[in-house]
């Protein structure tokens, strides 16, 4: 699993660890492909991180 780190990932992290196997966390200002990008959304962050995270861009 991929999460975006924002200010309450605290919470959500707690929420999925015992379900998820690995919890990979995203800065968004350090993951350049959603730090750069034009449009921002959650929709459209959600698809990058999958993408990243099949690609194993860790």
């Amino acid at each position: 699993m991929a999460m975006e780190a924002s200010y309450n990932w605290p919470y959500y992290y707690r929420a999925v660890e015992d379900a998820a196997e690995n919890i990979i966390l995203a800065h968004p200002l350090r993951t350049r492909i959603i730090g750069e990008a034009k449009i921002k959304t959650d929709k459209i962050d959600l698809k990058v991180l999958a993408y990243m995270l099949r690609a194993d861009m860790k």
